[in-house]
C-alpha cells in the first residue's frame, strides 16, 4: 500500500506546482475521512471541471483555502521543494523533554500550515503525500490510537516561533512514534473495515489517493 502508492504520489506532487496544488485542494482541503470514496468519485473530477465553483468547496473556509492555494501555488511549491534538500535537526523543548526534529519535517509543516483550512493533521497529510514524511492523525486515529487530542492544537494567530515550533514538534513526534508508513497502511485498513460497502480492502483505499489525482 504505502510502499507502492506513496512514492507515485510523491513523484506526482513534486513534478509541478499544478500537481501539488491539486493534491492540496482535493485531498488536503476537500477530503472528508468519513466518506473518502467521494474524493475519487466526485471531488477530483469536480475540481478539474469547475475549479473554485466545485460543490465540495462551497464551505467558506474551504473556499478560502482553495483560493489561497490556487493564487500562491508557485510560491508554495518553491518553498516545499526547497525543504526537500534540508539537512540537520532542530532541538525543540516540549513540556516534559527536549526532542530533535528533522529540519525537513519542521519546515515542510510550516509551508503547508500557511494555507488557510489546513491544521496540523492536514498539513501532516500533505507532507505525507508530497514527500512521504510525517502523516495524518485525524479524528479516527485520535480515537483508535488513544492519542491526546491536545496534539492537534495549533493557534495560527500565535507569532512566537518558539511556540509554533513546539506545537509542530509535538505533532511530528506523535507521528514519528507510529511511523509514517504504518499510519498510512493501518488507516487504509481501518477505513476498509469500517465501511466495507465502499471499499474492497485497504489496498483499494490506498490506491484511491493516487487515482483521484490522476483523474482515474
Amino acid at each position: 500500500m504505502f510502499d507502492r502508492d506513496n512514492p507515485l504520489i510523491n513523484g506526482f506532487c513534486q513534478r509541478s506546482p499544478r500537481n501539488m496544488r491539486d493534491m492540496i485542494i482535493i485531498l488536503g482541503i476537500g477530503s472528508q475521512q468519513q466518506r473518502f470514496d467521494a474524493v475519487v468519485n466526485t471531488h477530483g473530477n469536480a475540481w478539474r471541471r469547475l475549479g473554485l465553483k466545485a460543490g465540495f468547496l462551497t464551505n467558506a473556509k474551504k473556499q478560502e483555502g482553495a483560493a489561497f492555494t490556487l493564487k500562491n501555488q508557485q510560491k508554495i511549491y518553491d518553498k516545499a521543494i526547497s525543504c526537500l534538500s534540508l539537512k540537520g535537526r532542530t532541538v525543540v523543548q516540549l513540556e516534559d523533554r527536549k526532542v530533535h526534529i528533522d529540519n525537513i519535517d519542521l519546515e515542510l509543516m510550516k509551508v503547508f500550515l500557511e494555507i488557510p483550512q489546513l491544521g496540523l493533521a492536514k498539513a501532516g497529510f500533505c507532507c505525507q503525500l508530497f514527500a512521504g514524511r510525517i502523516g495524518c492523525i485525524d479524528v479516527h486515529n485520535l480515537n483508535r490510537l488513544k492519542i491526546d487530542p491536545k496534539v492537534l492544537e495549533f493557534d495560527k494567530s500565535v507569532k512566537s516561533e518558539e511556540i509554533r515550533n513546539k506545537r509542530i514538534a509535538a505533532y511530528v513526534v506523535a507521528c514519528r512514534k507510529r511511523k509514517c508508513k504504518w499510519l498510512w497502511d493501518s488507516w487504509c485498513n481501518f477505513l476498509a473495515k469500517r465501511w466495507p460497502n465502499n471499499w474492497r480492502d485497504g489496498d483499494h483505499v490506498s490506491l484511491v489517493h493516487y487515482e483521484c489525482l490522476l483523474g482515474g
